[in-house]
């Protein structure tokens, strides 16, 4: 067991196959940096972020490139010595990311907030080697949080009403009416979990009724 000191909040993290866990460190509105720290405690590097409001989660790519969000900005690091691979702009400023999915093909995708009067929202196709924006899909309310994905390459994510399911294309297929969702999850019978109400909401995956 160890314990790491930290100056600032902590933000979520990820780990890898060697133990070394990486995790977001928010100091002040203008210190955020990203960390690694190794399986026996011991801090392996730390980069600091050209960034100015809090990330979201992070995600480990089996490339070895870590991605995060801030505001309305994808970062991805590598993971072995925490040299920065790019920062891109996704948007306007009044656009708010989701934290990143990495899709079994390698694709980021990214749930974009517009939390403005009469905001939308994206769910956005991102090359994983640039940031560019590749394609993407509009939904009416913002509030973007998870993104998840079964073996057939299908999307499931939720906002503050509905939770929904998208094709590889990102076609929707269906919308399931739920009062604020939260954590999406599959069951060893690979039904969709929705985890805010207990019991848990469960979701038909095909039909996704309730």
């Amino acid at each position: 067991m160890w314990s790491f000191k930290s100056a600032g909040l902590v933000e979520n993290g990820s780990l890898d196959a060697a133990g070394t866990y990486y995790t977001g460190v928010y100091e002040n509105s203008k210190t955020l940096s990203i960390r690694a720290i190794d399986k026996d405690g011991q801090l392996k590097w730390e980069q600091k972020l050209p960034l100015s409001f809090s990330l979201e989660g992070l995600v480990l790519s089996k490339k070895g490139i870590i991605y995060t969000t801030s505001k309305n900005q994808i970062v991805a690091i590598n993971k072995e010595d925490g040299s920065i691979k790019f920062t891109k702009k996704v948007g306007s400023d009044s656009l708010q990311l989701s934290t990143p999915a990495i899709r079994q093909d390698g694709f980021l995708l990214v749930g974009v907030n517009n939390y403005t009067q009469n905001g939308t929202s994206f769910l956005a196709k991102i090359d994983p080697n640039t940031g560019s924006w590749v394609s993407s899909s509009q939904f009416p309310n913002p509030g973007f949080k998870q993104i998840v994905f079964d073996d057939q390459l299908n999307l499931y994510t939720y906002n503050n009403r509905f939770v929904f399911k998208l094709d590889y294309q990102l076609n929707k297929k269906w919308e399931c009416s739920i009062n604020f969702p939260f954590k999406l999850s599959f069951d060893f019978n690979k039904n969709l979990l929705n985890m805010h109400d207990q019991p848990a909401h469960i979701i038909n995956p095909i039909t996704g009724l309730v």
